[in-house]
């Protein structure tokens, strides 16, 4: 699959040279938990104060704080809200301030497509029986008739 930034990068089992290891950042599982910035635009609604800490405490958060990205984030914040917003519902400005949306959530890392390009990679976190469950040997299902003897 290709996009205006080139292709997806592959799996390193798919790479000519093997031997280089694969560039991931790895992002906090549990998520973001530094400090949240301060809000860097004039004025902030209740429900953009909300999706802004909501934002930050998300495994993403980690690599806007090293990047100082806050305005960016805070206008992310502010037209996301207006696309849900239901007033213009069908309109053309209502279609530009969508795909602004999308453009801004794929530049920031918001969606799975945008981290595979990225590079950054959340771990999973498997619980002790997921991993037990998944060790033991899979058995083969047979079909029995009850009533054959």
């Amino acid at each position: 699959m290709s996009g205006s930034r080139g292709p997806l990068s592959k799996n390193p089992e798919q790479r000519r040279r093997r031997n280089l290891p694969p560039a991931k950042t790895q992002l906090p599982a549990e998520g973001y938990q530094g400090d949240i910035p301060e809000w860097p635009l004039l004025e902030q609604t209740e429900y953009e104060r909300m999706k802004w800490d909501w934002l930050w405490r998300t495994p993403m958060a980690a690599e806007w704080a090293r990047m100082n990205i806050e305005p960016v984030l805070a206008r992310y914040v502010r037209i996301s809200i207006e696309a849900e917003c239901a007033e213009t519902r069908g309109s053309v400005a209502q279609s530009n301030i969508k795909g602004e949306a999308r453009q801004l959530e794929t530049l920031l890392g918001l969606n799975p497509s945008a981290l595979k390009r990225l590079e950054w990679q959340v771990p999973e976190e498997q619980d002790a029986e997921v991993v037990n469950v998944t060790a033991a040997p899979r058995r083969r299902l047979r079909a029995v008739d009850p009533d054959a003897s």
